[in-house]
């Protein structure tokens, strides 16, 4: 009865959207920004030059006052030349924005990341060019030559030279003290640490010990500032090879550190996109700086005078000035300032198709609009049951195919569509996004058919037929078949809550004694790690042919961080140091993952990569529920040449995709 009324309920409020605000279609078309990678490349392209420069009215006030170097001189030979959405965009403005995540910028990132390589907007596959301006992969696929843009600053005007690059490979990645243990991806690819060489000023080379296909696809996921290419001249004040004794010392005592790795570390990543406490105007790539905290938990971020992109009229990037970024922990107080019009945009972590309808009915109220775009994030869930569970009896249970395509046939996917989604995605197994090169029908259609009566009989069938007086299985020793969903709610999505209290519903149905925990999530963090959960939910990225060549970790238990059998994959990120070595079948694997990243074939990457997902169609190693699920993001009406359809989450990058530093204000 309950489940009805909340069907009828969902339907109503359904009914009511698009009623009266009429219908929604992922099928429509929409323009997206474009790239050129240099003048030539344009001017090939196009038919047109460019010869002159436009700046913001701020740096230009700047420039008179002899305080900045003229444009001319602060961009790079060849800078990045954007295709605009809409329009030529005006300068100026702050954006407002949100955070709720007091330390980490975890919805605002995508608009300030910038990395090695990019995935074109246009085809979402393509990978392109980005603050490396060039690479050469070998015949056999073991060496890269990469090529930084000749004349690239760095935000307080230093050059990015391979001197950036040769301090994080000897001095971070080659650190025991900062990198007490090599990472294995992408870094020891082939089961050797990657060689580093460097050319001349602007050129290097990576060595590996194997070939290495994927490694461009790699190089579009790694954000620069903190990796690869760092700031050098600022960060060797904190390094113990460089800086005095007595200025470190001094240093340590200031920043309250005990050992001077840690001082380090308080500012290696601060011209990367995550931290929100970092250290104002330290130097970045990226198109906006941190350069106050005018309260607790506001940032303030200003454009970067030496910011590398222009657009196709000759004005340096970003439009906007300024971006204020206010911390608000709790989903009501977000929606309550989308009400009232106080945002500019709500980023795909702080908004869910479940509060759809009251984004809809303030749209004019808030001088906003709701745009429908694709999510491969947010609300779209997965369940991860611990195949490396701490109870023997309990590991088992799990380890049995049959339990897990039990509790994914227990799900009414239909009803969770109806329910969270308005009907608007697709009910589906775990698997990647139909518009992938690596999707069949029958991957996203294993074990997803609401089924409650087969999953009974697979259930009994294991042995798990027994009952106590109150309907619940019960395990060979007697106890109960029990499941404790853990989750970190909002960090997760909005609905998060919503989902588990229906999955709880659905395994109660079959006799598992199920119950949802929420928790902060530095605590499930910790608990996962310790291998101490039973089940948790997690966003199902890593669908796209954006990622999922590389980072299949729904498929392959290869990552310790969101995985579903974390005593094998520490086994695996260490290489065998730690852990517990899996069985053959896993092992199998592994195998198939490391020769989708060795192979030079995209066709038999492509195959390989089937044959994870066959295997997952089988043996289901996670359980999904849906694809094609909507993300209704909130963006003002004043912020302009942001699509009308995008593709937007981890495997995007968030909108970075879409070139927010083109995104201009329009009063």
């Amino acid at each position: 009865m309950r489940k009805l009324l909340i069907w009828l309920i969902a339907i109503s409020l359904v009914f009511s959207v698009f009623v009266g605000f009429g219908s929604v279609s992922f099928a429509q078309k929409a323009s997206v920004p474009g790239q050129y990678n240099s003048f030539a490349e344009y001017e090939k392209a196009t038919g047109k030059k460019i010869t002159k420069f436009s700046e913001a009215p701020m740096l230009a006030d700047l420039v008179k006052a002899k305080k900045l170097p003229p444009v001319e001189e602060r961009l790079p030979k060849n800078p990045v030349i954007i295709e605009p959405t809409e329009e030529i965009g005006k300068y100026g403005g702050t954006l407002r924005m949100i955070h709720m995540a007091p330390e980490s910028f975890v919805s605002n990132y995508d608009w300030w990341v910038e990395r090695a390589l990019r995935i074109s907007a246009r085809d979402r596959r393509t990978i392109e060019p980005n603050v490396i301006e060039s690479w050469k992969m070998s015949r056999d696929g073991t060496e890269f030559t990469l090529k930084i843009r000749e004349g690239l600053k760095w935000s307080d005007g230093a050059p990015v030279t391979t001197e950036d690059v040769r301090f994080w490979y000897e001095d971070m990645l080659n650190n025991k003290d900062i990198s007490p243990v090599f990472p294995r991806r992408p870094w020891s690819h082939g089961g050797k640490p990657v060689k580093c060489e460097i050319v001349d000023k602007y050129t290097f080379k990576f060595k590996f010990a194997k070939p290495f296909g994927t490694f461009p696809l790699w190089l579009s996921r790694i954000d620069v500032g903190n990796s690869i290419i760092v700031p050098s001249h600022a960060l060797k004040k904190y390094h113990i090879k460089y800086a005095k004794k007595e200025d470190l010392e001094r240093l340590m005592k200031e920043y309250k550190y005990e050992q001077w790795f840690q001082l380090f570390a308080r500012f290696s990543n601060d011209a990367g996109p995550w931290d929100a406490t970092k250290e104002v105007n330290w130097p970045t790539l990226q198109p906006w700086v941190v350069t106050s905290y005018p309260s607790p938990g506001t940032v303030v971020l200003e454009r970067n005078p030496f910011y590398w992109k222009i657009d196709t009229a000759g004005n340096q990037l970003p439009y906007i000035d300024k971006i204020r970024v206010e911390l608000a922990n709790q989903v009501e107080t977000v929606n309550m300032k989308i009400i009232a019009g106080e945002l500019d945009w709500v980023g795909q972590h702080d908004v869910s198709i479940a509060y759809y309808p009251i984004y809809k009915k303030h749209e004019k109220d808030g001088n906003y609009r709701v745009l429908l775009w694709e999510g491969t994030m947010t609300d779209k869930y997965v369940l991860e049951i611990n195949l490396t569970h701490a109870d023997p009896v309990m590991r088992k249970i799990i380890q049995n195919p049959l339990f897990r395509r039990a509790l994914s046939l227990a799900i009414n996917r239909e009803e969770i569509n109806n329910v969270l989604y308005f009907g608007l995605a697709k009910p589906s197994a775990a698997t990647v996004v139909p518009w992938s090169a690596y999707y069949e029908e029958k991957f996203a259609k294993a074990y997803a058919q609401y089924d409650p009566k087969e999953a009974n009989k697979l259930l009994d069938a294991m042995g798990l037929s027994k009952r106590d007086k109150e309907g619940f299985r019960l395990r060979p020793d007697g106890k109960r078949v029990s499941i404790v969903i853990t989750h970190a709610g909002t960090r997760v999505g909005a609905a998060t809550a919503k989902f588990a209290d229906m999955i709880v519903d659905y395994w109660k149905a079959v006799g598992i004694d199920a119950r949802q925990n929420q928790v902060d999530e530095q605590l499930w963090w910790a608990k996962l790690q310790a291998n101490e959960l039973d089940c948790w939910i997690w966003h199902m990225d890593r669908t796209t042919d954006m990622l999922f060549p590389i980072d299949p970790i729904w498929f392959v238990p290869i990552q310790q961080w969101h995985g579903h059998a974390p005593l094998w994959e520490r086994w695996y990120e260490t290489q065998g140091a730690q852990g517990e070595k899996p069985p053959e079948n896993i092992l199998k694997l592994y195998e198939i993952y490391e020769k989708m990243q060795e192979t030079l074939s995209e066709k038999d990457r492509i195959r390989l990569g089937k044959m994870l997902l066959d295997y997952n169609a089988r043996d289901p190693q996670v359980i999904g529920v849906a694809t094609d699920v909507p993300v209704p993001l909130v963006v003002s009406n004043r912020l302009r040449n942001v699509p009308e359809k995008g593709v937007i989450g981890w495997d995007t990058w968030g909108v970075s995709l879409y070139h927010p530093e083109h995104f201009f204000i329009k009063e």
